[in-house]
């Protein structure tokens, strides 16, 4: 018998496959046992053909074949070549003892040759946990492994170069290192998003929200009429927030190994992920699922940002579903016989008109809406969603003098922050941070906007993560009365409500 390893995913994570293959002589046929779905139990006609166009012929008996653990599913074609090997070390042409050294996985095609198969990165990571030799894997799969230096990847393009290196120690084939040219899709993108946030006038009080908003990666509402900036603004955030970090680098690689790999991989560089999805989009493609779970857009703009346009025009599901991820920095998908995380920290910015015209609140007055049309349409964004907003800005089109006094130097006075992301610390505040930047002026305060301003306990953690954001981007030694106004100001817009309500939350409480 001949034992054969490889890798199951979960998630982002892959647990350890063995396949046995065993044969008796005394009788005939193929048998492939371990809770299999249909394209793993097919998999038999691919890896005999496969097999013979290689070169190779198989005994004539009785081949057995078990996937364990058995009570795990499995799924895809990415364990024919596992299966391949082990026959053929079966068969007496490999050495199985060195073939178990290694990890192995791959999608044969009738002439023997191996296509690429999702997920080689977690697959990779495995391998160093239990200290394999290294991954046996298609060449199609060799620009992703080459982000996983600390693992060695033996990439093939034909079952008969695998058969070649085991057997007559055959160099395996030359593969580069990524061809995306990172530092210069960097450079582009940042260039693009400085030439976006000058192409919006004026729109002050909207630069300052991003800006704190990049700062200490919070949520942004903008809300305001058909073009007076909002999506040009959403985009331009790229350019002011950090890099990513190694370990979001390598989260962003092994998403997109999951959810493509082979030929269709993008390198995801250092280039903040940006995910614009449509309206239309249902809940399994925002936040992952499927009978066998993927990311979805949430994931996938792990560590950037995600922008929702037109956020009335979303299912209610849809943004329901978002909640939880917004609050936890996570995904959870059940399923029957398992469970799958899913990372999901993200930046939410968020674009609205206040109603359907466009128009109410703002100075033109050429709204057409009536009352009840106004708060049935803002109605459609959960109260519950739009507690997790930390920042919500009223716009208005920008006036004709305020157009032409707008300088270059004001344009350009929009310093990157310096934060890295290693500074930002996306958990809850502790209570010693609280104390230290906390005064007794900001407790009254703090405690006066409470009551008067009926804040729940999420808006009052919120409002101080904002306060002391603004704190530190002032560069103050603590969170000071006017940083919590200025971030109270924010989670109380003008437009959101109807005239009544208006009135009521338009000013801080009086301190």
């Amino acid at each position: 018998m001949v034992r054969v390893y490889s890798g199951i995913l979960r998630g982002l994570d892959a647990r350890m496959l063995t396949v046995e293959v065993d044969t008796d002589p005394r009788s005939f046929g193929f048998y492939l046992v371990g809770l299999a779905d249909h394209a793993v139990r097919e998999g038999q006609l691919r890896i005999q053909t496969a097999i013979r166009n290689a070169g190779y012929g198989l005994p004539r008996c009785r081949h057995m074949i078990n996937l364990a653990p058995a009570d795990l599913r499995k799924e895809g074609a990415a364990y024919d070549l596992t299966i391949a090997l082990g026959m053929l070390a079966e068969a007496g042409y490999l050495n199985g003892a060195a073939l178990s050294e290694y990890l192995v996985m791959g999608e044969l095609s009738l002439d023997g040759r191996i296509k690429g198969v999702r997920g080689i990165l977690p697959v990779m990571e495995l391998a160093a946990k239990q200290k394999c030799k290294g991954v046996i894997m298609p060449l199609d799969n060799a620009e992703e492994a080459a982000l996983h230096p600390e693992i060695l990847a033996l990439p093939f393009e034909k079952l008969h170069d695998v058969m070649l290196f085991f057997r007559d120690g055959q160099s395996v084939i030359a593969f580069s290192k990524p061809r995306v040219d990172q530092g210069q899709q960097l450079l582009s993108s940042e260039a693009k998003s400085s030439m976006d946030w000058r192409q919006v006038k004026g729109q002050a009080l909207a630069k300052r929200a991003l800006r704190i908003a990049a700062f200490g990666q919070h949520n942004v509402l903008l809300m305001g009429p058909p073009g007076c900036g909002k999506t040009i603004l959403a985009h331009s955030l790229l350019g002011l927030m950090p890099l990513l970090t190694g370990q979001e680098k390598r989260i962003q690689a092994q998403l997109q190994s999951v959810l493509s790999g082979g030929l269709e991989f993008r390198n995801p560089s250092e280039q903040i992920p940006f995910r614009k999805p449509h309206h239309t989009i249902t809940v399994q493609a925002m936040v992952g699922g499927g009978q066998w779970p993927i990311p979805g857009e949430a994931s996938l703009a792990h560590g950037g940002v995600l922008f929702l346009d037109e956020l009335p025009e979303f299912r209610r599901e849809v943004l329901e579903a978002l909640r939880e991820p917004l609050e936890q920095g996570y995904v959870v998908l059940n399923r029957q016989r398992s469970s799958v995380i899913y990372p999901a920290r993200f930046v939410l910015i968020a674009a609205m008109n206040p109603c359907p015209c466009g128009y109410y609140g703002s100075t033109d007055e050429r709204c057409t809406c009536s009352e009840n049309i106004v708060a049935r349409y803002q109605r459609r964004i959960s109260g519950p969603l739009l507690d997790r907003m930390d920042l919500v800005v009223c716009m208005d089109r920008v006036k004709t003098s305020e157009w032409k006094s707008q300088t270059t130097e004001d344009e350009g006075n929009m310093p990157t922050p310096t934060r890295t992301r290693e500074h930002l610390q996306g958990g809850l505040l502790d209570d010693q941070r609280l104390e230290r930047s906390l005064n007794p002026a900001c407790r009254q305060t703090l405690d006066q906007m409470v009551e008067q301003g009926g804040l729940s306990m999420r808006a009052v953690y919120r409002l101080l993560r904002v306060a002391l954001t603004i704190s530190e981007i002032e560069k103050a030694e603590g969170i000071r009365p006017e940083h919590l106004m200025e971030a109270y100001y924010f989670r109380h817009p003008r437009m959101l409500t109807s005239p009544s309500r208006q009135n009521r939350h338009q000013s801080p409480p009086r301190i």
